[in-house]
């Protein structure tokens, strides 16, 4: 994780280890579901799958086993100590940039690429490739060999600051991230769980192509998709343009999670900590940092 990011968070705030960060998590998350709609069990492999994130309510009853949920998701109290407020899965990505460098500190890319403000701009957004023949960033129409994605390109020049490149990204604990009751009573995800959702499409969508064996300008594109819904997924709120939920307000991202003095009341060591503290202090550690 990189230490210059500390300066982000509340005094206290320290980069964790590479050994702190991949022990976090439990396993790995492979399908975008949470529950299955006909049992309101959760679905092996998805976004609550119990052998990864602790067990949550079991009935044969399928409108017991609802209500059952809606109880344990209400509770303003939680224990700290609980599968299911400490137990993290990940998600793999490609390797790419750590977004959260890409959104609050892109003159560290700057630095340590010795690539200028547009190039580095134009390689995110999908302007420019790297065209291997000439080993030049160029427009991706102007290429006639083989080319690689801007993103791509950029963990490559980075190769050198393994503190900057991630491949996996923290899925939260899901009392964390809980499912809400809607108007009508049924229970519905949040918009931390969209953004999930759709890194895992992306990343799963990026495998089939590359099994494929799509054209390079397919890749690329995919590529660069995939690395949007990551970035959203850590700070979408710094995003110039924001995912948004079906009423078009922005979709809360792990940075937009971490309230700071809910962050500074937290008490790993207490019997019950409220949701909001636990909340924010899961977050950043999603996000690769320790208090």
């Amino acid at each position: 994780m990189v230490p210059e990011l500390v300066s982000l968070f509340p005094e206290g705030t320290r980069a964790a280890t590479q050994l702190e960060y991949e022990q976090t998590s439990q396993g790995s998350v492979l399908k975008p579901e949470t529950l299955n709609y006909r049992t309101f069990r959760p679905e092996p492999d998805g976004l609550y799958d119990e052998e990864i994130f602790g067990p949550l309510t079991y009935s044969d009853d399928p409108q017991e086993q609802v209500e059952a949920l809606k109880g344990r998701f209400r509770r303003r109290e939680l224990d700290p100590n609980d599968p299911l407020s400490k137990q993290f899965g990940y998600i793999w990505t490609m390797r790419m940039v750590n977004p959260l460098i890409w959104t609050r500190a892109p003159e560290l890319i700057v630095e340590r690429t010795g690539l200028e403000l547009d190039t580095i701009t134009g390689l995110v957004s999908g302007e420019l490739v790297y065209e291997y023949d000439t080993g030049e960033f160029i427009e991706p129409g102007g290429a006639f060999g083989p080319t690689t994605s801007g993103i791509f390109a950029l963990t490559q020049q980075l190769r050198g600051y393994p503190d900057m490149i991630i491949d996996r990204v923290h899925v939260l604990p899901v009392a964390a991230r809980p499912l809400a009751t809607n108007d009508k009573g049924y229970l519905s995800t949040n918009g931390i769980n969209d953004l999930y959702r759709r890194v895992i499409n992306r990343r799963n969508r990026l495998q089939r192509i590359i099994e494929m064996g799509a054209p390079d300008l397919v890749v690329n594109n995919e590529q660069r998709m995939m690395f949007d819904a990551t970035c959203a997924l850590f700070d979408n709120g710094s995003l110039r343009t924001k995912l948004t939920d079906p009423d078009q307000r922005p979709l809360p991202s792990l940075m937009d999670l971490i309230d700071f003095d809910a962050l500074i009341e937290f008490d790993a060591t207490a019997s019950a900590v409220k949701h909001t503290s636990l909340q924010a202090q899961r977050a950043l550690e999603a996000l690769g940092f320790r208090r």
